[in-house]
């Protein structure tokens, strides 16, 4: 990721500009507006927390999930904006400038800054959603897997997903095979 920010800050705002993915913990000020700026998108915040992605370039989408606060996004080619909320994500195809607006677990959607992989109350299905989106795989879930089961816990995060889900094995009744190789 990039991120390009002035080495001072003027005092009617506080301008960054991003290129990748940043989790975001922005003090509140409502005399210098906190402004992150993308290729495709404007977030505006006055005292929030949340994730901001541009790294879809290959699928032409840009997302924030809002974590605490509030914020006003507008697409760079369109003078709208549309306010969002904690548990959102705002989408933008950068193709059509249109935004679609999803409820989301966006403490989720920030977990990879973190160094743990929290589950609460979370299926086999949300497990690996996480999952998929931390370590960029593809999972698949066999029919006979129990997918109204939930699990809580921590666990820490791995370089590798072979070690997370060896983990995962031991304290639930799965099994793993990673490209024909029983974990």
């Amino acid at each position: 990721s990039i991120l390009r920010y002035p080495q001072k800050f003027t005092k009617e705002k506080r301008d960054v500009e991003l290129k990748g993915e940043a989790y975001f913990e922005v003090t509140k000020n409502p005399h210098q507006p906190f402004i992150v700026k993308s290729e495709a998108m404007t977030i505006e915040v006055l005292g929030t927390k949340f994730n901001f992605n541009t790294k879809h370039t290959t699928n032409n989408y840009e997302e924030l999930s809002l974590l605490k606060g509030i914020v006003q996004v507008h697409g760079n080619n369109d003078k709208s904006r549309i306010t969002i909320t904690p548990g959102q994500k705002i989408i933008l195809n950068k193709r059509t400038q249109q935004f679609t607006i999803q409820r989301v677990n966006a403490r989720m959607e920030s977990l990879w800054h973190e160094s743990t992989i929290q589950f609460k109350r979370s299926n086999i299905q949300e497990i690996a959603t996480i999952l998929e989106h931390l370590y960029n795989k593809h999972i698949i879930i066999g029919s006979n897997i129990n997918r109204n089961m939930t699990y809580s816990g921590e666990m820490r995060r791995y370089e590798q997903i072979d070690s997370v889900l060896k983990a995962l094995c031991y304290s639930m009744p799965i099994y793993c095979k990673v490209k024909g190789i029983y974990i």
